[in-house]
């Protein structure tokens, strides 16, 4: 069970992997075959904790992912470097239920104290310590590491080498370093034989990197080795999923000009901005003192960079920030490791890793990237110094910087941004860094425009326009969201009941919750009674066979049927998956119901395990807790939406959990950045530059003639609705092959029927998208609960040069579209339900 609350995309993900580690481990045993695997996801998505929980689910079994646990497997983690061994090790131990003793680091003395790998085990193992002039192999009178390896698989342990950063060191060597990390990687990986020892190749090797192809093909190449197919994740995903920043924002000159001083002035106010809308943020939504977010500035220096210089820096910041404390604020990641104390300034010289939580430091000096692996989600200030020709290491800074400091998006769109400034670039040279950002296939950093990253060269800060009078209307909009996981209903209604209590609403929701649902569990075991007693017999008995063979003859086989009581341990595992159908908390309930009553623990267990494994009482159960979610949801609505922004992420989170569907309205957005360089500025939006009331968007041709339109004619507002899921994004959930997903309305206008501003949607559709009819599907689904909210709702699209659009809230309409069995959904827009635009 995971510490960490797992992302959709994050459980898909490990889903699949998981159960290729099975399958590999199965390959391995029974067929001798050696596998590979690979994870393959952007940076920020969070690969180690998918990684984690996988391995989580193979050691310790995981009913979430049906998998049964692997006693006899052992996990060797294998980085490139001590510092990322390190944070990994504590990754691990802070994100997952795994006994910390389970976890080991493989030091110089490892090889003096045990003779193999333990089963059921992680070890963590950076690969220096494998060079030639390592201590673990040397040998001599202690075995190497490659005979404890060695031994390990002797003993018939499954070996799965989980490779870190697995793009590094399997490719072309281009140096003397990169030659040494192949050929420990190699006989890793292929074993090899020097004199009389021979170690044998790894059995199971699972690649991990942002950019896996390197990897792919060095599994490919090799001939005695089966490559399992890849588990990647979508950068699409991981960015709606709220866990990367929305918007990269790069302040470079547009002319010649000498503006260091300048953009340092900048970046000192765009800290300080940042650190107060943070503060209001915390303290409106009661987040815990430890928790709060502390704004970082990242200076990048060049290399040879004078201590003069420095000081320069820091007395010049003190000046703009007023907080600057110049003996803890400062800090340095240079390569050599040094400390500064430099006429009364300290720069002292901190782990990357400890940065995030060490709040003091506000101000972090670094030359190139800093580290592999190294993050910093509350970093979100850069002020660069590096030349243009620096380009990379420019891109791989800001993508260390990119993760959002809550693990998601808040409703301030500008806190979910990173501002960097370069004052040595230009227009043309800035471009290879929006590039790296944006379209480099062999970056771990790069996530398209598509998918959702917002690269921002000229932003245009834009606030919300009261004078536009559509307040009300706008925050009159439903939206519904859910996940995709597959729903759990009690479990859903047991946690709602808890917050309820948590943020009291409902001090009684709990127990009433659990009476409601302990009262349908014996209703429903009596309503099928004989169901459950042949459950409980079932259960209760384990049918054996005998075979004898008699002088090895196969012709005189002679065989013992019978039966004896479960033991124990078998109405223990019995009932472990009740807890998992009925939740443990009820089961226990069900438990002290029975004790009370006399009946022993076995028979009780039994008891337990029966009603779970009898679909008609589960279902029934099951039920009940949807009926108890939607009477809280309904009852308790608008208290719950009055919270404050982190509380109501709290009810939202925990129903996506459960696969959940709420119903929420949506949260009108304060101010945000468009991008400057949009080639047309649109009036009315309800977001829009105060200066001119004018908004820079960018729009697609039939986009543009739909807002001009609307415009012409009824329209008093708009408001471009933004893809990234955010709590001001209207959302409609459709049907897929891999459950539901959202969808996004391009535009939501305004305009007053009787007086009355009410919202209504134009939006135009794409026939040739794959998935259109079922997001039309998913329209008529919205448009049958919400409908009434809006004066009108259509979807528009071009046929045949002609803009014709459907009327969703038509009841002819809709039934049209949910029966439809045609070829092509253009065929709608061409029928007698569609209209000329």
């Amino acid at each position: 069970m995971m510490k960490y609350e797992l992302k959709d995309f994050q459980e898909k993900a490990v889903d699949t992997l998981t159960k290729q580690l099975v399958q590999a481990d199965d390959m391995y045993r029974n067929y001798h075959n050696h596998i590979s695997c690979s994870l393959s996801a952007v940076t920020g998505s969070g690969k180690t904790v998918m990684a984690a929980a996988a391995i989580e689910a193979l050691l310790n079994g995981s009913e979430d992912f049906n998998v049964k646990p692997h006693q006899n497997a052992v996990i060797l983690w294998v980085t490139d470097s001590p510092a990322l061994n390190d944070q990994t090790f504590n990754k691990f131990q802070q994100s997952s239920d795994m006994d910390v003793l389970m976890m080991h680091t493989v030091e110089n003395t490892t090889t003096e104290e045990i003779r193999e790998l333990q089963p059921h085990s992680i070890y963590f193992l950076n690969r220096q310590k494998l060079s030639d002039s390592s201590l673990l192999t040397r040998g001599g009178e202690i075995p190497t590491f490659w005979q404890i390896l060695q031994n390990t698989y002797d003993r018939g342990t499954t070996v799965y080498m989980m490779l870190d950063e697995a793009h590094r060191g399997l490719g072309k060597a281009s140096s003397r370093e990169e030659k040494k990390r192949q050929t420990i990687y190699s006989k890793l990986i292929d074993g090899f034989t020097e004199g009389t020892f021979t170690l044998e190749p790894m059995p199971i090797v699972v690649g991990i990197s942002a950019t896996i192809k390197r990897f792919e093909d060095a599994m490919a190449d090799r001939q005695k080795r089966t490559v399992l197919p890849e588990v990647s994740v979508s950068p699409a995903d991981v960015q709606a999923s709220g866990l990367l920043k929305d918007t990269i924002v790069i302040s470079v000159p547009t002319v010649d000009d000498a503006v260091q001083g300048i953009y340092l002035t900048n970046a000192c106010h765009t800290l300080q901005e940042s650190t107060k809308q943070w503060e209001i943020w915390c303290k409106a939504n009661d987040v815990p003192e430890n928790d709060v977010v502390h704004p970082l500035m990242v200076i990048q220096v060049k290399d040879k960079v004078k201590e003069q210089e420095l000081r320069e820096l820091c007395v010049e910041i003190s000046e703009k920030i007023p907080w600057i404390d110049q003996h803890k604020s400062f800090a340095n990641v240079f390569g050599d490791q040094a400390s500064y104390s430099i006429g009364g300034i300290d720069i002292p010289y901190i782990q990357p890793e400890l940065v995030q939580n060490s709040s003091e430091i506000t101000v972090l000096f670094a030359k190139e990237a800093i580290s592999t692996g190294w993050d910093c989600p509350r970093a979100e200030v850069i002020y660069s110094l590096r030349p243009h020709s620096d380009d990379t290491y420019i891109a791989q800074l800001i993508g260390r910087m990119v993760r959002t400091p809550l693990a998601r998006r808040v409703d301030v769109d500008t806190l979910n941004s990173v501002t960097c400034f370069l004052p040595y670039f230009d227009r043309d040279t800035v471009q290879k860094v929006v590039d790296h950002l944006t379209k480099d296939k062999d970056d771990d950093n790069a996530v398209s425009t598509e998918d959702g990253r917002n690269v921002l060269l000229h932003p245009v800060e834009v606030e919300w326009d009261n004078s536009l009078q559509v307040d009300n209307a706008f925050e009159s909009i439903r939206t519904r969201r859910r996940s995709s996981k597959q729903r759990n209903f009690i479990r859903g209604a047991l946690e709602l009941s808890g917050l309820l209590m948590k943020y009291e609403i409902d001090l009684d929701a709990e127990e009433y919750v659990m009476k409601e649902l302990m009262r349908e569990l014996n209703d429903s075991i009596n309503t099928f009674h004989d169901e459950y007693e042949q459950a409980i017999q079932s259960i209760s008995k384990v049918e054996s066979t005998d075979i004898q063979i008699k002088n090895l003859d196969t012709t005189n086989i002679q065989t013992n049927e019978y039966t004896e009581d479960a033991d124990a341990y078998a109405i223990d595992h019995a009932r472990q998956k009740a807890d998992h159908v009925f939740e443990l908390s009820l089961t226990n309930r069900f438990f002290e119901q029975k004790h009370k009553s006399g009946l022993d623990s076995m028979t009780i267990n039994t008891e337990i395990a029966a009603a779970g494994s009898v679909e008609g009482i589960v279902d029934h159960v099951t039920q009940r807790a949807k009926e108890l979610v939607n009477e809280f949801q309904d009852k308790y609505e608008s208290q719950i939406d009055n919270l404050s922004e982190s509380a109501q992420h709290d009810f939202e989170s925990k129903m996506f959990k459960n696969g959940i569907a709420r119903d929420v309205s949506l949260v009108k957005p304060t101010k945000d950045l468009f991008d400057g360089d949009a080639h047309h500025k649109y009036a009315k939006h309800v977001l829009n530059n105060p200066k001119d009331h004018l908004a820079p968007i960018k729009l697609f041709p039939i986009e543009n003639d739909v807002v001009n339109e609307e415009l012409k004619h009824n329209a008093i507002a708009w408001y471009r609705n933004p893809g990234n899921g955010n709590s001001h994004t209207l959302s409609i959930m459709y049907q897929t092959s891999d459950g539901m997903k959202p969808f996004h309305p391009d535009f939501i206008f305004f305009e007053k029927i009787d007086e009355k501003v009410m919202p209504y949607i134009v939006d135009p559709h794409g026939t040739y998208l794959a998935d259109s009819l079922e997001k039309l599907r998913g329209y008529v689904d919205y448009v049958q609960k919400f409908g009434n909210l809006y004066s009108r709702i259509w979807s528009l699209d071009e046929v045949d040069g002609q803009k014709r659009y459907l009327d969703l809230k038509d009841l002819a309409t809709q039934k049209a579209i949910k029966s439809f069995d045609g070829l092509e959904v253009k065929e709608l827009y061409k029928g007698k339900y569609s209209h000329n635009y």
